[in-house]
């Protein structure tokens, strides 16, 4: 468990590498049991190498430094996920709240009034988690805390009020 206060910033966080090579190992051996099946189930055998392959591949990109992080700035943050970067200034965001989203929990927000783009993502977002956006992870810390820490730092930082 992290306890972080008051930070040097920027601070860079990372997904769980733990959790990262359980479920590439979790995905190499269902593609174990694929090549297995080959002979007595020759369809359930390739879509199941190729979907959990796949699902390999996701989890061996992961485990490169630059291809999911979370950095925290005084002006705001920026996520990275599978090599696509995300900025968000602190004063474009309400506020933070764990959000489950299937069996995932997750740290959501939702933007400020002044905000106004990717407005069908949005609305979508907020009819399947009720906020506007979320984090692909939780870097390591369990979703409550990251939550309460990135609202302690839009509260600190954010020039504008809650619009």
């Amino acid at each position: 468990m992290h306890q972080i206060s008051a930070p040097s910033l920027p601070l860079e966080l990372h997904p769980s590498r733990t959790r990262i090579v359980v479920l590439l190992l979790g995905s190499l051996a269902f593609v174990a049991i694929g090549v297995w099946l080959i002979p007595t189930r020759p369809v359930t055998a390739y879509v199941n190498i190729g979907l959990f392959g796949l699902c390999a591949a996701v989890f061996l990109l992961q485990l490169h430094p630059r291809c999911s992080y979370l950095i925290l700035r005084a002006d705001g943050f920026t996520f990275c996920a599978l090599f696509r970067k995300h900025a968000i200034r602190w004063q474009d965001t309400k506020g933070f709240v764990p959000v489950r989203v299937g069996i995932n929990k997750l740290v959501g927000w939702s933007y400020s009034n002044a905000f106004q783009a990717h407005a069908r993502a949005r609305a979508l977002n907020q009819a399947l988690a009720g906020v506007d956006a979320a984090l692909p992870d939780s870097y390591g810390m369990r979703p409550e805390e990251l939550a309460n820490f990135l609202n302690h730092l839009r509260s600190q930082f954010a020039l504008a009020p809650d619009a």
